[in-house]
């Protein structure tokens, strides 16, 4: 509901194992919110005003239906935890590779086809889970990204 946007002192949110298709744009005003947690929803997008969630520092959106994530995610530079396990994901959108803060990035289980070259860029990642897509390859400067 529309509703949620009204509870701006939330810090965590927590939607797991509902039967939830959609996530209202208010989620946008939860400005100081450092945690979304979707998993187990047929959640087929997320709203474009998630980018204003600037605290944000963990985002799981794990076993939904996502097939495209919003660019906004870009706008998200406090984050340092992104799980998109299970999900219908043909690419990571390039604006992701701007969150130099990422430390955790799951994109277990999709049908990622290629790797945006910049990922290069996220140099503090300690964890890449790419595995079970469709991969044809990976982008040999991923090599120069030595915490992997």
């Amino acid at each position: 509901p529309n509703e949620i946007g009204f509870m701006t002192k939330l810090n965590e949110l927590e939607l797991r194992c509902n039967c939830l298709d959609i996530l209202p744009t208010s989620i946008g005003l939860l400005t100081n919110i450092e945690s979304i947690k979707t998993d187990n929803n047929p959640l087929q997008s997320l709203p474009s005003s998630i980018g204003y969630l600037t605290k944000l520092k963990t985002l799981e959106c794990m076993s939904n239906e996502l097939t495209l994530l919003p660019q906004e995610i870009g706008l998200l530079t406090n984050l340092t935890h992104i799980r998109f396990w299970k999900n219908n994901l043909k690419e990571i959108p390039v604006e992701l590779c701007l969150l130099t803060k990422l430390q955790n990035l799951d994109f277990f289980g999709n049908q990622l086809q290629i790797l945006p070259k910049e990922i290069t860029q996220l140099t503090n990642l300690t964890n890449l889970e790419i595995s079970h897509n469709n991969l044809q390859s990976i982008p040999p400067q991923l090599a120069k990204v030595i915490r992997i």
